[in-house]
């Protein structure tokens, strides 16, 4: 009897045990599975949140960007009446061939576009920071910048760096692509003011000199869009560490020509449409770096951008 009373006695201590075991098991469970559930909680109140509050801000300013194509001659590629008549002339003798009007030096529609909607993107989900555009020769790229502000951000204060003479003298590699000579992309000062003129538009706050006399001393704290257009690999690889710490987390940053072959191959780019040293420059800089540059349309050539984590 004894033996049996013991055995109960075991099995009694064996099953508290095991309930035990159980209990504890299913209370570290519920905790770990209420702190997921409380992260994807916040992580999705984090995602839903700005949506929500973009989708709001959006309805109420709704923007149109036709401006784009009708500020400035971008529309190159519909032939006009003589393009027409020297078409029927070569359909005629079956020529293989059709002439368009001349293309833009340098800008298009799609690039604009770019712009557009990367910069409207920051500013309706209201990413922290000011704007910048480090090269920006005549304006085109920053009076589609002014205006999606003035819609969307005009507490937003928009800066513009140029020499306004051009590229500077070239150096090492920049020579070797052979691609630039010193003075090339020159737009002058007063050319960029009668651009806003023409439009009726605020100038930014200008920047006029070579970025290492104004990059990074006048450039803000903190910066929700930028655009890079340095053309050379010194200048980009001069500016672009300058305005990725300064970049908040969302914020986006643009390169004017971004040109990579294994993404996206046309054989019959200009060369001033591919500037190699941009890209050298980038992926010298990213390799330690989070962030990808991705490759965006821009037909004739085509743009880069990041977005800061």
């Amino acid at each position: 009897m004894a033996k049996i009373g013991f055995s109960v006695l075991q099995f009694k201590v064996i099953a508290i045990s095991r309930f035990q075991n159980v209990l504890s098991t299913a209370i570290q469970n519920y905790v770990i599975g209420f702190h997921r559930y409380a992260a994807d909680a916040r992580i999705l109140s984090e995602v839903i949140h700005p949506l929500n509050h973009y989708s709001r801000f959006h309805l109420a300013n709704d923007m149109n960007n036709t401006f784009i194509a009708n500020y400035f001659d971008w529309d190159h590629r519909t032939p006009r009446k003589r393009h027409r008549l020297a078409n029927r002339i070569f359909n005629k003798f079956r020529l293989n061939g059709q002439v368009i009007p001349k293309s833009p030096g340098m800008a298009n529609v799609e690039a604009r576009m770019n712009i557009f909607h990367l910069a409207s993107q920051t500013a309706a989900y209201k990413i922290c920071g000011d704007v910048v555009e480090v090269g920006c020769n005549a304006g085109e790229s920053s009076i589609v910048i002014k205006k999606v502000l003035n819609e969307y951000a005009p507490e937003k204060q928009f800066h513009v760096f140029d020499s306004f003479e051009g590229l500077p003298k070239l150096q090492g590699d920049d020579i070797k692509d052979g691609v630039y000579d010193r003075g090339s992309m020159t737009a002058r000062l007063d050319e960029f003011k009668n651009n806003f003129s023409a439009v009726g538009l605020d100038l930014p706050h200008i920047h006029k000199g070579w970025f290492e006399d104004t990059v990074p001393s006048c450039l803000p704290d903190k910066i929700s869009f930028a655009i890079v257009d340095g053309d050379l690999y010194s200048s980009t690889k001069y500016v672009l560490p300058h305005v990725y710490e300064r970049l908040t987390p969302g914020a986006i940053c643009l390169f004017g020509i971004y040109y990579d072959e294994k993404v996206f191959s046309r054989l019959h780019t200009a060369e001033p449409f591919k500037s190699p040293g941009v890209k050298r420059a980038c992926d010298e800089f990213f390799a330690d770096k989070p962030e990808q540059v991705s490759v965006l349309y821009a037909c004739e050539y085509s743009n880069g951008y990041f977005r800061k984590l």
